[in-house]
């Protein structure tokens, strides 16, 4: 028989194993010391089957330059796919709509996006580490590519405007000081327009000198198409001004005015905001028959240069009403030959910019609305626009439709239920459409032969998610 201090000892170092593996196995089972609070966060809401949660919508569309490449857009970054395949190239956490993307003339793809007080420039699609841009200071306020595509303007908040050679991310002169938003190159490359609070400067790009300075009470300006006169929109009504002299020349519009010009500069269109009146395009059930009888603004078109009033009809250039939502419509084409008013009933017309006279009155299919204007290859095409991804396609010249696509699986609205309107755009040949809703998935058709090509499933991925949380945590 074994002495009791032997029995006693070996009891003892039975116990002590048994409690360290089971503190172990504890320790094991509740400590999180080797995952991050984002992760913990993660694994809750994946148990708990809400990790959409984290999935923000969809905010814009669009493609690059070169058409090889679809863009979605969201509230917390921006995603680049292949338009060939529909696999997902690059996630950009923190880059949002304001992003340029261009093609300089030797072939290459350059993304420049804000962050922070700076501007990140990438080439695509390799991404490797970003050029930075130091704008010296404030939010970036504009960004505008040169004609040549070589040259980048950005505005500060608190330093001025600056010239980039875009390729090399070197700064090559700075226009003024101060907050500033850059407004844009003229057509030949040479001058730039800014803007500061109240007022608009053209600047001589080469020498740095201030050629012109336009106002009070700017909100924004831009050249003309020809780069000869400056396009002045004010708090009241809108101006032209001589690009060389600096001179006003003319001003359109009083306090209860919408002006709105071409693309070109040589229009001008006036809408009357005064009295009570109410234009409704959707006629969506529910809307209020007695206001969406009243009568219909009334519309001037105007030769810009001469002054001279071409044609006065009714519609609207203002209220593009969606569930409730007050949106301003891109109303000339890309070319210029065209532009669009709305009218109530589901109703929109188009009209020739050089007289005024009715080209053609579409009527929209019931939720859509006409969105905006694309310039193709093939020539210009009015997108008109529904609910869950809905597109129509007109010909800008003759108001002929192109095409209607709809996603598959989508459930038809109540009569009083509303959806975002979806964002779509069209690949620079026109030959692919790329659209989307908030909330929704992106789709990618071809457009000549309707077929779905790819959905885009925005749904984010674990990296993406973890993204996000970090994100919310910080804040």
């Amino acid at each position: 028989i074994a002495p009791v201090w032997v029995v006693l000892g070996v009891g003892a170092l039975l116990f002590f194993f048994v409690l360290c593996v089971t503190g172990v196995a504890l320790f094991w089972t509740y400590s999180d010391l080797d995952t991050t609070p984002e992760e913990r966060v993660y694994e809750f809401f994946l148990e708990e089957g809400m990790l959409d949660h984290f999935d923000t919508p969809l905010s814009n569309v669009s493609f690059s330059p070169c058409g090889t490449i679809a863009v979605t857009s969201e509230s917390t970054g921006m995603r680049l796919w292949d338009v060939d395949t529909g696999e997902k190239i690059k996630w950009l956490p923190g880059v949002h709509r304001r992003y340029i993307m261009v093609e300089t003339p030797d072939g290459a793809l350059w993304l420049a996006a804000p962050m922070g007080h700076n501007i990140l420039v990438w080439r695509v699609p390799e991404f490797g580490d970003p050029r930075t841009l130091r704008t010296g200071g404030g939010n970036v306020r504009g960004m505008h590519i040169s004609p040549d595509r070589t040259r980048l303007l950005t505005g500060s908040a608190e330093a001025g405007v600056r010239v980039w050679d875009i390729t090399e991310g070197r700064s090559l002169r700075r226009l003024g000081d101060g907050p500033s938003t850059a407004a844009g190159f003229s057509p030949d490359g040479s001058r730039a327009l800014t803007r500061t609070d109240s007022f608009a400067h053209l600047w001589n790009i080469e020498t740095g000198e201030r050629l012109s300075e336009f106002g009070p009470a700017v909100q924004s300006a831009a050249f003309s198409g020809e780069g000869s006169y400056i396009l002045v929109s004010e708090s009241v009504g809108g101006s032209v001004w001589d690009a060389e002299t600096g001179e006003k020349l003319r001003h359109y519009g009083g306090p209860d005015d919408f002006v709105r010009f071409s693309g070109s500069g040589s229009r001008v269109l006036v809408q009357s905001m005064e009295g009570e009146w109410w234009v409704d395009p959707l006629m969506r059930p529910g809307s209020n028959a007695e206001d969406s009888s009243k009568e219909e603004p009334e519309i001037t078109l105007h030769d810009t240069k001469t002054g001279e009033a071409l044609a006065s009809f009714t519609g609207s250039l203002t209220v593009r009403r969606f569930g409730g939502s007050t949106l301003s419509a891109p109303l000339f084409s890309p070319s210029d030959d065209v532009f669009m008013v709305d009218r109530n009933g589901g109703k929109v017309e188009l009209r020739e910019a050089e007289t005024g006279g009715l080209l053609k009155t579409i009527e929209l299919p019931e939720g859509f609305l006409a969105s905006h204007f694309v310039q193709t290859e093939q020539g210009d095409v009015l997108l008109a626009t529904g609910d869950d991804g809905k597109v129509k396609l007109y010909s800008a010249d003759d108001g002929e439709p192109l095409g209607r696509f709809e996603p598959p699986g989508i459930t038809e609205r109540g009569p009083t239920e509303w959806r975002p309107p979806t964002k779509a755009a069209l690949s620079p040949d026109g030959s692919r459409l790329f659209a989307g809703g908030p909330g929704t998935d992106a789709w990618l058709w071809d457009v000549e032969t309707g077929d779905l090509l790819h959905t885009i499933y925005l749904s984010r991925d674990r990296e993406e998610r973890l993204r996000v949380i970090r994100k919310s945590l910080n804040h």
